[in-house]
């Protein structure tokens, strides 16, 4: 990935993230949980908040020293907590989306007219035949058995790292920009779910620990409920089209790489 790419996609990543604890803070401010909230409520909030952030800036103010330092320190404190956050969301993500991802890359390799993807994986047999094999042929029963689990998802990493390799190795021009492209999407929209499903969980730990649960059934099991609907939704949505991405082009590189006359 290009530096500039990966510094927009944590830029993006992590600042959602962060616009999500910033309402989570503003509601529990407002005591979600006990009161109804207006919106006029919470401009009064952030205004007072505001206030405060002025009254601790203010013996720096008017300093021509201290000022300008302040305020670069401030600026660059922020652009690395956005980062930092962009890069631990896109390392969270995964525990929440494995599962997910796995089942749809195991439909799409599991296909019966899909044999060349068997024929494929022949050729590299000494590398990733064997994973390929038991990835496929392993049932979703019994994942539920921890040494199982670890090990289909070693192979389905195993096998995803394979497949983007011999892309990379492979493809050319539109259709590698094509890939990158997809796979920035993926990994995007995998961060962004799994800050919304963040603030699901913060918002369902806060109405139980302090909140009438019988009158804020929406707070405590609506919200959250829906939150991860959308986001496994939207993101299993997405990792299927990049699956369909894969698909057309691992056949036209598969195909390119067995016509190509023996030397």
């Amino acid at each position: 990935m290009k530096p500039i790419a990966a510094l927009t996609e944590y830029g993006i990543t992590g600042g959602v993230l962060l616009v999500n604890l910033f309402i989570f803070a503003t509601l529990l401010n407002l005591q979600i949980a006990h009161a109804d909230i207006t919106f006029p409520q919470a401009i009064t909030l952030w205004q007072r908040w505001a206030q405060r952030f002025a009254e601790l800036a203010a013996p720096f103010a008017g300093n021509k020293l201290l000022e300008p330092v302040l305020s670069t320190l401030i600026a660059t404190l922020s652009v690395i907590l956005i980062f930092c956050t962009g890069l631990l969301l896109e390392l969270t993500a995964p525990l929440f989306f494995t599962l997910f991802e796995i089942l749809a890359f195991k439909r799409w390799l599991a296909r019966k007219d899909y044999a060349w993807v068997g024929e494929l994986m022949q050729v590299h047999e000494a590398l990733i035949e064997n994973d390929y094999r038991r990835f496929v042929n392993d049932p979703p029963l019994v994942w539920w058995l921890p040494q199982r689990w670890l090990a289909q998802r070693a192979r389905y990493t195993r096998l995803q790292s394979f497949i983007f390799s011999y892309l990379f190795f492979n493809a050319r021009g539109t259709s590698l920009e094509q890939l990158q492209e997809q796979i920035r999407l993926w990994r995007t929209s995998r961060a962004v779910s799994t800050s919304m499903i963040i603030l699901g969980i913060a918002l369902t730990g806060y109405a139980q620990d302090g909140g009438n649960l019988a009158e804020h059934v929406l707070i405590v099991l609506g919200i959250p409920v829906a939150l991860f609907a959308i986001s496994a939704l939207t993101t299993l949505t997405i990792y299927s089209r990049l699956c369909m991405t894969l698909c057309s082009l691992l056949y036209l590189s598969s195909r390119n790489e067995t016509s190509k006359p023996a030397t």
